[in-house]
Formats: structure tokens, sequence, C-alpha cells
């Protein structure tokens, strides 16, 4: 399976390519800031959230299922490296199941 070279640039924290999708018209493609909204803006981990986006991007363009099923796994992967920080952040802070439901509550349906 080929990695599709803005895959591959977000992935090795590169900025992301604004160029066209393969296959799409010139122009079209991930920007920088597109859909990353945390609570620690400018974090490292913005990176892993990059190529998420690029990841679902890529994903929406391919039509094999074989290849989408990769892809999947990839973005399932890289949410769960997030998951894991969130989760050591929140025992760090010493964050209880009720502080963690009143956030979740609180942000509404667009968290």
């Amino acid at each position: 399976m080929a990695v599709p070279p803005e895959l591959m640039a977000a992935l090795q924290g590169g900025p992301p390519d604004t160029a066209a999708p393969r296959g799409g018209p010139p122009g079209v493609g991930v920007p920088a800031s597109a859909g990353i909204t945390s609570r620690d803006e400018g974090s490292d981990l913005d990176h892993l959230r990059t190529s998420i986006l690029a990841a679902q991007a890529y994903a929406e363009s391919i039509h094999d299922d074989q290849e989408l099923a990769k892809v999947h796994r990839c973005i399932a992967q890289l949410q769960t490296i997030l998951a894991d920080h969130a989760r050591n952040k929140d025992a760090a802070l010493g964050t209880t199941p009720a502080m963690k439901h009143i956030r979740r509550t609180s942000r509404g349906a667009g968290y």
C-alpha cells in the first residue's frame, strides 16, 4: 500500500499539504487548522490531530475496501494515542469520574 504524500508529511511532523488530494481539483487540500480544536492549542499532540485529519481526507478519496480498512485502523491507533494521553493527564491532575462527566456534558454536542 502506497502512503499518500499528504499523509506521509503529516505523520512525519511536517505541515500538511494544502495542495489537492490525489484525484481532486487543485487547491482543495486539508488546511493546517481545519477542525483542530483542543484544550492544548499548540501542543505536541497537534501533529497527531493533523495526521488524523489528513488520513480522514485520504479515506474519503479512496474506493478500495482493503486500503480503506488499513487507513481506518491507522486513524483508530492515532486516536488511541490521544486517548492515552488524555487519560494520563487526567490521572496526573486527579480528575474524578464526576469531573469528567461534567466536562463532557458542559461542552454540548459539538465535542
